[in-house]
């Protein structure tokens, strides 16, 4: 006691200062939460708040431009079938081949196979045509495929093989073609100069089949395999709510 009292008498100031602190901590700190737990309280709000959103992860494409161009579109689904086996490459050269055959098929008014693609060598990847061909689902939805075309495009008939094309075995084909070699110039790099004029192109095409067909083929359906076209469709020509939009029609599968 004797000690407490010389140290008051000593520093007066300083006891003033702790007294004080001790009061203020008393009346006034002590009746709020400490900081620890008010941030401790924060945290779940905080998590409940930050939405992580995918990219990647997107609703079935709903486009009025696709749809507009389907219905204008003169359909031979049960004449004309396209498939598009032949899309190779890395990820961006597969896709855009596929947008590429997708967009003939519409410019023809084709049935569509469900796309395949062929797997690089795993062990080089600089390897590309090994020939081995998958399904699409490989790389992409293959729900969303479909559902897309469905609901943006539903006059185009899909197959998911070409085993069931009504009378595929008693039609003709599978005959090739690159779709850029219906025209006799050379494509720029922007491609195609006059894509309107394709489905003209390619009908005077498939006319010459037609000639040496027979009375049992004519009217069975046509297969028609359509070779790797890479960045040759100048879809900016659709339009630009069109070019934004069609993309859409494939996303990435999820693992």
């Amino acid at each position: 006691m004797r000690v407490v009292v010389r140290c008051i008498n000593r520093y007066p100031y300083l006891t003033i200062l702790i007294i004080f602190s001790i009061c203020f901590y008393i009346f006034f700190v002590s009746s709020y939460d400490s900081p620890v737990h008010v941030i401790l309280e924060k945290i779940p709000k905080l998590r409940s708040s930050k939405v992580t959103e995918d990219v990647f992860n997107f609703l079935r494409l709903d486009s009025a431009a696709l749809r507009a161009l389907c219905e204008k579109t003169e359909w031979n689904p049960d004449k004309v079938i396209f498939t598009c086996d032949n899309s190779i490459g890395g990820v961006g050269d597969i896709r855009n081949s596929i947008l590429n055959c997708v967009r003939y098929a519409i410019s023809a008014g084709a049935g569509l196979v469900i796309p395949r693609i062929i797997l690089q060598n795993p062990e080089d990847i600089s390897q590309i045509r090994t020939g081995e061909r998958v399904s699409m689902a490989y790389m992409f939805d293959y729900s969303h495929f479909v559902n897309s075309l469905r609901y943006s495009c539903p006059q185009m008939v899909i197959y998911p093989y070409i085993d069931d094309v009504p009378n595929s075995n008693e039609g003709r084909g599978p005959i090739t073609l690159l779709p850029e070699s219906l025209y006799s110039s050379p494509i720029p790099k922007t491609g195609l100069e006059h894509p309107e004029k394709w489905r003209e192109l390619f009908e005077g095409w498939l006319d010459g089949y037609y000639y040496f067909a027979t009375n049992e083929t004519m009217n069975m359906p046509v297969t028609v395999e359509l070779g790797r076209s890479y960045l040759q469709y100048p879809i900016y020509s659709d339009g630009e709510e069109f070019a934004l939009s069609f993309g859409g029609l494939l996303k990435f599968a999820t693992i």
